[in-house]
């Protein structure tokens, strides 16, 4: 998966530019119709939070899996 980073509204979003199925060095990039969709964003909410939410769609499939909550960011 191939992402641009950008920034709205004090959030870091993940905008998909393409996906790639890899086998070692080999790379075979595949068209849209057939590619897994991927949205995500983060935002910081407080000390140590982190708010994230990750969408994956497959096409003729639908919704594969999503999340949506905080992480805890600690430090060491």
């Amino acid at each position: 998966m191939c992402f641009e980073l950008q920034v709205e509204d004090a959030m870091l979003c993940y905008v998909q530019r393409a996906a790639c199925l890899c086998f070692g060095a080999w790379r075979l990039s595949l068209p849209q119709l057939c590619a897994p969709r991927v949205s995500a964003t983060e935002k910081s909410e407080g000390a140590g939070q982190v708010r994230v939410a990750v969408t994956v769609t497959l096409p003729l499939v639908g919704l594969l899996v999503a999340y949506d909550g905080h992480l805890d960011v600690g430090t060491r």
